[in-house]
This record gives C-alpha cells, structure tokens and sequence, in this order.
C-alpha cells in the first residue's frame, strides 16, 4: 500500500519508468528477426520406384506399392505411410513421427527397402529422400505431340542442367516425367 500512495504522490518518476520500459520493448521488438515464410522440415521420407515400360497404376500399386508398404509402416519412427501410384510410377510418402531423426527413419527405410528382391525386372532404383520445403521462383512445362517421352526427358534434363549452369539457381529438378 504505501508504494501505491507514493506513486500516486509522485507521478513524474512513474512516467519516467512507463517510458523507459516503452523504449526498452520498442528497442527488443526491433531486433527480433522476422521471416515471411520460415524454414520448416516437412518431417516426411518420400520413396519412387519408377518403372520402364509404360505400366498402369494398378500394376505399380500390386507389384512396388503393396509390397513396399507392409514392410516400412510398423518402423521406429514412422507415423502414417500412403501411396500414390501412377502410370510407371509408384511415390509412397512416410510421415516421421514427432521428435523422430527425419534422416534416421530414412536409413531404416533404405535398409528395409534394399531387403526386397521382388519387384519387377521393369522397375528402377528405388529414389529414397527427405524431403525439404523450397521456394519455387518458377515452373517449366516441356511438352510435343508427336514426340516420344524419352525425348522430352532428354530435353528435360537438357534445360535443368542449363539452369544450373547460369550459377544463380540453387535447385533445378524435373517433376511427373516419364523413366
């Protein structure tokens, strides 16, 4: 109480303070770094199996998708496992429980992976990633009628390399193109 009769007696001291403490929080809030879009992992391992050939998706989901599946859901660290299967292609995307290593449960599905002898002659090397948020700057459609798919991957992987080149682009890559 008698502080509370002081400050009411001498309000020039109390102001002082108000204001000093104003300052001391604009001063802070200045130097607090701030970011429009912040980095974040997406806590996910992503697993394609490509496949020669032209195959229909429930081709890639019986022969890649339903075997690999079984034997990654019930690893350390894994929380949901789905698939996604397209003509020649099979992505099964693993979210990484809360608090597990990201390139930990990654390993673990490499390892589990290389143990299946399984799949079709057709099917390439499984591509096993963590994967990472990016800022697209920009996308690049290749596309022709009459132009087989092996031919626009080469022109594909003709224009990210290019791109590269130019010294500025820190990441080019090639997305939903035929093997």
């Amino acid at each position: 109480m008698p502080l509370i009769r002081w400050a009411i007696h001498n309000p020039v001291p109390i102001n002082l303070v108000m204001v000093l403490l104003l300052l001391l929080g604009f001063g802070a809030g200045s130097k607090i770094e701030r970011e429009l879009f912040p980095k974040f992992e997406l806590d996910q391992v992503s697993i394609t199996v490509d496949m020669e050939g032209g195959s229909t998706p429930d081709q890639i989901d019986r022969n890649i998708a339903q075997i690999i599946l079984p034997r990654i859901q019930n690893l350390d660290g894994v929380k949901q496992v789905q698939s996604i299967s397209t003509e020649s292609r099979a992505t099964i995307l693993v979210d990484v429980e809360s608090g597990a290593d990201s390139h930990q449960v990654k390993e673990e599905v490499k390892a589990e992976i290389d143990t299946i002898r399984t799949f079709p002659e057709q099917a390439l090397d499984p591509q096993i990633q963590v994967l990472k948020h990016f800022e697209r700057a920009i996308n690049v459609a290749v596309f022709g009628e009459h132009v087989e798919p092996k031919e626009l991957r080469k022109i594909a992987e003709l224009i990210k390399n290019e791109m590269k080149a130019l010294g500025v682009v820190s990441r080019a890559e090639i997305v939903s193109a035929p093997p």
